[in-house]
């Protein structure tokens, strides 16, 4: 078992403890919009750490019940004891699978179970934003397979900006997006590099040249230091939810 999959193992049992700690507080604050933020970060944290790892019944469940606390901190619809007992089976389901990883270095298969676990939780949201239950993973949690990899050039290539340019002409929108990562964001289980990678509508994308590296003395592996760039010709409202969660960032 590999270094990052022994810390991804004890990291989600501390973030399952967390969860569960906060959906018990909850009992007795259902309006606590502190708690409320709690829960949804540690959901969020723990969906994004799966995501690195191919246990997509893990990740599948994890970006559902994130999307329904998303719903419940913005107000749209209200916490609730249902809201409650969906997201501890969620947790109980995850509990299951870590104890499988940790046995196994693989979960079981258990597509039938995460798909329940996912319809339940899409009932409690009324029908706002439901897709198939069977749906693939949404863009943002797949691989970047055969994409073109970023360029290390802060220069856009001649032929990109042609693209670009035939599709402005075209009445088409092309943004673009500069991207700086929290130097933290290892930490709280982000991939910027997998971010920048799933854009939609990318036309092109590179990592920023620093000027200067800090000494290997000081060097820190664990910070990020790199910012990207990128070129996208998807909708304005797409890249606003594409990174709604780190708009700071963008």
């Amino acid at each position: 078992m590999t270094e990052l999959l022994k810390q991804f193992i004890l990291e989600s049992r501390d973030f399952l403890q967390n969860i569960s700690a906060n959906l018990i507080s909850l009992e007795k604050e259902p309006d606590n919009s502190m708690l409320i933020t709690e829960l949804f970060r540690s959901v969020h944290t723990l969906k994004g750490n799966s995501g690195l790892f191919d246990f997509p019944d893990m990740t599948k469940v994890l970006h559902e019940g994130e999307d329904l606390m998303v719903l419940v901190r913005d107000g749209e619809i209200p916490y609730s004891v249902k809201i409650a007992d969906h997201l501890f089976s969620v947790m109980d389901f995850v509990s299951i699978l870590m104890d499988e990883i940790e046995e196994n270095e693989n979960p079981l298969d258990h597509t039938d179970e995460a798909n329940q676990l996912i319809q339940n939780l899409r009932d409690m949201k009324g029908g706002i934003n439901s897709n198939p239950v069977n749906a693939d993973l949404p863009d943002s949690d797949k691989p970047y397979e055969g994409k073109t990899p970023l360029s290390t050039e802060n220069t856009i290539p001649e032929a990109v900006l042609m693209d670009a340019f035939k599709r402005i002409v075209s009445g088409e929108t092309v943004f673009l997006i500069n991207f700086k990562p929290e130097e933290e964001c290892f930490y709280k289980g982000e991939d910027p590099f997998y971010q920048i990678r799933n854009t939609p509508g990318e036309l092109w994308g590179a990592v920023n040249q620093m000027d200067s590296w800090p000494p290997i003395d000081d060097f820190d592996c664990y910070r990020c230091i790199i910012s990207f760039v990128a070129l996208s010709s998807a909708p304005k409202d797409e890249l606003l939810e594409y990174f709604k969660y780190i708009p700071d960032q963008v």
